[in-house]
């Protein structure tokens, strides 16, 4: 087990979102779908599967009085509760393992400033960015035809010295330059991110 995971700021972010179906609230309906949510998810229902087999436990077996006001409970299906064993100890297995994982994901989304890390939302940035970018390639190209358009005696090389044309290239290029700049630091996180959640779910 990895302690109490449910103090991270990563599970704080998502436990109250586990059953918000019914929600008037559509933003947190969109991040309940997240998978950073659905890892907690399947958390706490591997948990509650745990605290039912051990429910059932007691069910194989009889209290016996012993001395005085002692007693004890003595296994009466001894099949039935071996299996509720084996069945507790695969189950905090896949617990600590998604306990690690979330650990993990937390110190991720922690050390980057990126909480509450929700991963569509990350995912949606870096698909904007990308769009972003070829947004303002287009544009460049389209404002160079149009000054081309407009200044038929000019050479290429003069529209593109062209005041008018240079200011909003500048411009262009700088959120080029962001947006580059974006990716190259978010995109391996996102990626990273991804990459553990398809282990585990």
């Amino acid at each position: 087990m990895a302690g109490d995971v449910t103090a991270l700021a990563f599970m704080q972010a998502r436990i109250g979102l586990l059953n918000v179906k019914s929600s008037t609230d559509a933003n947190a309906r969109k991040h309940a779908e997240d998978r950073t949510v659905a890892l907690v998810r399947k958390w706490q229902a591997l948990n509650q599967e745990v605290r039912a087999a051990r429910r059932d436990t007691l069910a194989c077996c009889e209290a016996r009085a012993g001395k005085g006001d002692s007693a004890s409970l003595a296994i009466i299906d001894r099949a039935e509760f071996d299996r509720l064993q084996e069945a507790i100890a695969a189950r905090q297995e896949q617990i600590g393992n998604l306990e690690q994982t979330i650990v993990k994901l937390d110190g991720i989304i922690q050390d980057n400033g990126i909480a509450p890390g929700y991963l569509a939302e990350l995912q949606q940035r870096i698909s904007g960015s990308k769009s972003s970018i070829f947004r303002q390639q287009k544009a460049i190209s389209d404002w160079s035809t149009f000054h081309t358009k407009q200044n038929p005696r000019m050479s290429p090389e003069d529209v593109l010295k062209l005041p008018e044309f240079q200011k909003k290239r500048a411009a262009a290029e700088d959120i080029i330059k962001k947006d580059e700049a974006y990716l190259a630091r978010m995109k391996p996180i996102v990626d990273e991110i991804e990459r553990i959640l398809a282990s585990v779910i």
